[in-house]
């Protein structure tokens, strides 16, 4: 048995700004952390916080309480 067994949203201020996915396979579990189609493996979310102020060229968290 295998395949992605949990998608879990990652929330900035109410907003998703990503997902944490895990996949169980034979002897081995992954976890990749995604922002749009970028994702890097392991579970990383000060990476996304970065990815999505990058994307956005300021800081999403003041952003998007105006």
């Amino acid at each position: 048995m295998g395949g992605w067994c949990r998608h879990d949203r990652v929330l900035l201020d109410g907003h998703e700004i990503g997902k944490i996915q895990t996949r169980r396979g034979r002897g081995r579990t992954e976890v990749l952390t995604i922002a749009g189609n970028v994702y890097v493996m392991g579970h990383d979310i000060d990476w996304l916080v970065s990815h999505e102020v990058g994307e956005n060229g300021l800081n999403s968290a003041s952003a998007r309480s105006v």
